[in-house]
């Protein structure tokens, strides 16, 4: 049998270095096909001065004249008429080259993901191809306008960004330690494509027209893409052709570091917290900022400063990049070399590497920039500068692997969301420095800032740098499923609300702004306080900078009440029905479906709201309908994931609806300003989507269903959560027993005045501030949004108290949410009042609205708790019937407010207002003191429990123990140590 000519490792190194290579060659074709795209512009005087100097120069004699013709200043080619070429200032210039790198840092992170979930060869091939398809578009786009052409350079650019991380993932696998320096110099074949696209594009031009470079670059990706498809395999294991003598090799060599399972969970606290990342990221940040810096602006700086032309910009622009592939691949061998010989430590290789990319190329790039008017010297500069960034290879691009094998994509993934931004950063500052001022000092300046940034990463580097693998290269799981379940929960609720509260301060800006009644002026022109002054001297202008006033509504304020109160019409009516279908269909669907068709009316109002205030009205009613289901479907899901112990934490989840509100008040206010009302609901219907899109991927309705739920959480789960009534159509709802229960009506009505409380000061606080304290639109959304997020805080830091007091036995569950609802409703409920009674104090004002916000944060602990604490079974439909009748407060309120305040805006109006807010905690507050309970009704087992939990339990008990207690979390501990308490077996 004859020897084989190359091996699988020799075959992956040609493919990786060739689609480096055409990843560079789609990505820089624009850097120098610019050049001839615009129209050309008056030289400088420092550029006809440097033109001047290089031909008059007593170095050069006349028989170098003929060398005048290869730098000619002329540097459009005949090929491009003045009609195909485009009137770009340096500005817009810098942005088409630069909007490349606006998302490319974005997509490096999902890179190292998705090649972990997908494998590197459909995430690296694909990148490539797609990015081919825009790279064909780019000439039509550009010639339809130029913010077209920066949004195919931008998708180009986020596509593009996850091939570098996703190579790791197959570098890890396919090559030992031994040999990854010399393997990672494959990635320097992004030097070649640099190299040849400088010419390359440069003769395409000259011989045909600037369309044409993007057209053939194109077309070498797409001929690669066939071969990487057929020839490329994601590890040893799955290659067809592989002998057995290099797959025992490379499997002996990588075992003990790689993992062979794709669904290990990435340990992010770990890796996020990691000193030796995050030193190498700063490390790597100073070799891309130079390297990214020459890349790009080297055809400008030669066409610009020394008025070379097309050919001469190609050609010296484009040689370096070689040098950088020989330097790379030579010493990748000798630092292999290095290591192989134990003449280095691998710590101290890849410190020498990374002192040689950054601090020699610091000390070049000075060179550069004093090098002036000549061009012998800055062309060597530029060449050697270049060259040395090569060894990068053998520095922090491998030490990413060296770290965390099992996790290098995800590294590179992360560090390169930290460089990636050099790579936009650096053309943005080339512009801004140079725009119109194309002079030898500007492009100094350009090069000192790369020459500090080189220096510090080498200097960082060569300190606190290091190369061993990181203790959490073996993952351990981060998160529990329950965890993720809660954030998933809580940024949910936070897009609900976004999505049901962003008319609350659009409003403002969306209606005819009335004359201040003598009360408001009264406010504003007599409170002393330093915040009223402050608003004073910012008033109502922020409104009509960008609103005209034929695009306002001339609402009264009933109709106003009306706009707002709508959503509440129909929002009580379906907590019922959200219930009944959580239980027949599960959370879900339910909870997230919801939340995305609540999305996509959302997107409506903007078109509808334009058409009759009726359809406004309409689609608002619609809104409340859907959204109605969302809060009473999540008990369903409470229950059978969250064991009673734990409950009140897991339910301040419900609380990130107070988040919601404070980042819908603060982000509105802020789109309002810079754009319009309409955007404002544009930009909460995409969160909203993508959030749905986590929700499809990571929730389950039960643990059982979970795939990716360790064995020792699900029994702990089981063991802990009483058995629900198995989802069935045949089993029935104890209907007579629910309708007549006492401790549940007591429930419900306690309820009531704490959601009075709550609606009020979250719809009427943005209203009230700016009719009575005159403030405008950001001061209005500023401190109507801040209490929110402490009230979150405050929810899950009394929740965990609460929790705590249950689990210690300090407290039974009834005194502990008799405890919180005193907080929710009396404590609120004094706060009111002195809101009521505050007058023009705005200081005062803000103060007892905040606290009284806060305090409702331990409504989580209360009532919403005490729902599941009554009938774990039937949760849902108790919470979907107290809806029904305490968020009829959320549809009387706005109502109330309106009819007191319509043509009214005083202070006496509002205190009324908020008097009976006061009436209405009070009330419930004593209500449930005196009858509330926290017990679990008898009518909750009438029917027998669900036989699958049950299975599911034995079956986890007849499986063996995973080897020395591998999957023994800290759920499991504490579940032990509560048996041995009880002597129990």
């Amino acid at each position: 049998m004859g020897k084989e000519f190359l091996s699988c490792r020799n075959v992956l190194w040609i493919l990786v270095f060739c689609g480096f290579a055409i990843n560079y060659m789609l990505r820089i074709n624009m850097n120098l096909a610019i050049v001839a795209m615009i129209i050309p512009r008056a030289k400088a005087a420092a550029v006809a001065q440097c033109s001047a100097v290089y031909i008059v120069s007593p170095d050069h004699s006349k028989n170098k004249s003929t060398d005048l013709s290869l730098f000619s200043t002329s540097s459009i080619v005949p090929n491009s008429s003045l009609e195909q070429l485009f009137d770009w200032d340096e500005y817009d210039q810098g942005l088409a080259l630069g909007a490349y790198y606006w998302l490319h840092w974005l997509s490096q992170l999902p890179g190292g993901l998705l090649a972990r979930r997908y494998g590197t060869k459909t995430v690296f091939g694909l990148g490539n191809f797609v990015v081919a398809i825009l790279g064909l578009s780019i000439p039509f786009v550009t010639h339809y306008h130029l913010y077209a052409l920066v949004t195919v350079r931008v998708l180009q650019g986020l596509i593009s960004g996850v091939m570098w991380p996703a190579m790791h993932d197959m570098t890890a696998k396919w090559i030992p330690q031994n040999e990854r320096s010399k393997f990672v110099s494959a990635y320097m074949g992004s030097s070649i494509g640099a190299a040849i696209t400088y010419p390359l594009c440069a003769l395409i031009i000259n011989l045909f027209n600037w369309e044409a470079a993007f057209y053939i670059t194109s077309l070498l990706a797409i001929i690669w893409y066939c071969f990487w498809y057929f020839l490329v395999f994601d590890s040893p294991n799955i290659h067809p052709r592989i002998s057995q003598a290099e797959q025992k090799y490379i499997l002996e060599h990588t075992a003990g570091t790689v993992q062979t399972s794709s669904r290990e969970k990435v340990p992010w606290k770990e890796i996020l917290l990691s000193g030796p990342l995050w030193i190498t990221a700063i490390g790597h940040w100073g070799g891309a900022w130079g390297f990214l810096t020459f890349m790009t602006q080297a055809p400008s700086y030669f066409n610009f400063v020394h008025g070379w032309n097309l050919k001469a910009t190609g050609l010296f622009s484009g040689l370096p990049h070689i040098l950088r592939m020989i330097v790379s691949y030579t010493y990748s061998i000798f630092s292999d070399w290095l290591l192989r010989t134990n003449r280095m430590s691998l710590k101290n290789v890849r410190k020498l590497a990374n002192l040689v990319t950054s601090g020699g190329g610091a000390i070049l790039t000075l060179g550069l920039a004093f090098s002036g008017c000549q061009p012998t010297l800055a062309i060597l500069f530029m060449m050697t500068g270049t060259a040395v960034n090569g060894a990068v290879s053998a520095g922090t691009l491998a030490n990413l692997v060296d770290l965390s094998p099992n996790f290098a994509s995800v590294l590179l993934g992360l560090s390169g969301l930290l460089t990636g931004i050099s790579g936009f950063i650096s053309p943005l500052v080339v512009g801004i420095l140079t725009n119109h001022k194309q002079t030898v000092e500007q492009w100094r300046l350009v090069f000192i800032i790369a020459t500090a940034n080189l220096a510090i990463s080498a200097i960082v580097y060569t300190i606190w740098g290091t190369s061993d693998v990181q203790p959490w290269n073996e993952s351990k799981e981060l998160l529990s499923c329950r965890q993720t379940l809660w954030l998933l929960v809580f940024t949910g609720c936070i897009i609900n609300y976004m999505l049901k509260f962003s008319l609350n301060l659009a409003i403002v800006a969306m209606v005819v702004p009335r004359a201040k009644s003598p009360t408001t002026s009264q406010c504003t022109s007599g409170n002393s306080s330093s915040l009223t002054t402050f608003t004073v001297t910012v008033e109502n202008p922020l409104l009509s900078q960008n609103i005209s006033y034929t695009d306002r509504f001339n609402w009264t304020e009933y109709e106003q009440g009306m706009v707002l109160g709508a959503f509440f019409w129909t929002y009580w009516a379906t907590h019922v029905l959200g219930g009944l279908l959580a239980q027949h269909y599960g959370t879900k669907l339910i909870f997230g479906g919801a939340n995305f068709i609540a999305c996509i009316i959302v997107v409506l109002i903007p078109v509808t709201i334009k058409y009759h205030l009726y359809a406004f009205l309409a689609l608002r009613v619609l809104q409340g309908a859907v959204m109605g289901v969302v809060l009473p479907s999540m008990n369903v899901m409470t229950a059978k994931w969250i064991p009673p112990t734990e409950r009140s934490k897991f339910v301040s989840a419900y609380m990130g609806g107070t988040v919601g509100t404070s980042l819908t008040y603060l982000i509105c206010a802020i789109i309002i300003h810079y754009f319009n009302w309409e955007t404002a609901f544009y930009t909460m219907s995409v969160a909203g989507t993508i959030w749905y899109c986590f929700w499809l991927y990571c929730a389950y309705d039960s643990p059982q269903q979970h795939p990716r739920i360790s064995k020792a959480e699900l029994k702990y789960i089981l063991e802990n959560t009483p058995p629900i009534v198995k989802n069935s159509k045949e089993q029935p709802i104890p209907w007579r027993h629910i309708l007549t229960s006492g401790p549940f009506w007591i429930a419900v009505f306690s309820h009531w005045g704490a959601t009075w409380g709550f609606y009020t000061l979250l719809t009427q606080s943005p209203s009230y501030f700016s009719f009575i304290h005159g403030w405008d639109i950001n001061m209005t959304g500023l401190i109507s949004g801040a209490p929110h997020i402490p009230l979150m805080i405050f929810s899950y830091t009394f929740a965990i108290f609460c929790d705590w007091l249950l689990k210690n036995n300090k407290m039974t569950r009834t005194g502990v949410r008799k405890l919180a609802m005193f907080i929710a409703t009396i404590l609120q409920a004094c706060f009111i009042v002195g809101l009521s009674l505050s007058g023009c104090h705005s200081n005062f004002a803000v103060f007892f609205m905040l606290c009284g916000t806060i305090t409702n944060g331990a409504i989580s602990s209360a009532t919403l708790a005490n729902f599941v604490d009554l009938s774990p079974n039937y949760s849902s439909i108790l919470f979907g019937i107290c809806g029904l009748i305490a968020n009829g407060a959320g549809a009387l309120s706005p109502t109330i407010v309106g009819i007191l305040t319509n043509g009214n805006q005083t202070i006496e109006s509002w205190r009324i207002v908020f008097l009976i807010t006061a009436a209405n905690l009070t009330c419930s507050g004593i209500l449930y003191l005196i009858w509330g309970t926290g017990e679990e009704q008898p009518w909750n087992n009438l029917y027998a429990n669900d036989d699958e939990q049950g299975e599911e339990l034995q079956k986890l008990k007849q499986e063996p123990t995973e080897t020395t207690e591998k999957c023994d979390t800290v759920d499991e501990k504490k579940l032990k140590k509560e048996k041995e308490a009880n002597g129990l077996k």
